[in-house]
């Protein structure tokens, strides 16, 4: 798992690597400088941009002294940073560090919600988690159900944007259920198709009641099946 985990982070960094953008840059007469990326252009009337601020410009020909274009290595799809609905799906592992043993496990979440801007998105998800047998508990599923802020530290523009990550709620299951929080941080990368995949690591509290059992008779104990995570996944 561990190797697979590594492959794949090689893959997205190879991808950044070779990954080639345009942006371009209207000088007006009036010594005025526009840069971003032209989504209209209609012949001997007038030109319409978006810039890295997400500002949609129209301007007049007869406004315009030139128009330049730049091979650049940080663009990203306008589409993909925009307000609006955003979804994520992350799939990873995460290596229980708490003072019972095994428990590692595997975990997939999807979290939907609302990009207010470029830096800005919060949802609501549900993850499924499974855990390989560990101290006082079974193998067992269990099901996160959080609320997902997520701040993006840079604007729409970058190819590379590390972000901040939060989730927060309950675990329902038959062994582990309890209070549930996630913070993580991580970096989105654009491809060239606009497709944006994503890595992160972070750390999961996850608190559960664990039977011990003794000689003649067994305890419960609110414990936290601490883990340290790492993740790929997907926006759509």
């Amino acid at each position: 798992m561990k190797k697979a985990i590594f492959s794949i982070l090689l893959l997205f960094f190879s991808l950044t690597l070779t990954a080639q953008y345009y942006t371009e840059t209207i000088y007006l007469k009036n010594g005025g400088v526009i840069k971003g990326t032209i989504i209209e252009q209609i012949p001997d009337e007038s030109v319409k941009i978006v810039t890295f601020s997400d500002d949609i410009m129209i301007f007049r020909f007869d406004e315009i002294s030139k128009i330049t274009r730049q091979k650049v290595k940080s663009y990203i799809n306008r589409n993909s940073r925009t307000n609006g609905y955003r979804g994520l799906i992350d799939i990873g592992y995460s290596f229980g560090i708490s003072d019972i043993k095994k428990t590692d496990r595997v975990e997939i979440s999807i979290s939907q919600g609302y990009a207010f801007n470029s830096n800005f998105y919060i949802g609501a998800g549900v993850a499924v988690n499974y855990y390989t047998q560990g101290d006082g508990m079974n193998s067992a599923w269990a099901y996160p159900i959080f609320i997902n802020p997520r701040v993006y530290l840079t604007d729409g523009m970058q190819i590379v944007s590390p972000f901040l990550d939060l989730k927060i709620g309950y675990t329902t299951g038959s062994s582990v259920k309890g209070f549930y929080l996630n913070p993580s941080i991580g970096t989105n990368f654009s491809l060239n198709n606009g497709n944006i995949v994503n890595i992160s690591v972070g750390y999961t509290w996850q608190s559960t009641d664990v039977m011990y059992w003794g000689s003649w008779s067994s305890s419960i104990e609110k414990k936290n099946l601490g883990a340290l995570s790492l993740k790929v996944g997907v926006e759509f």
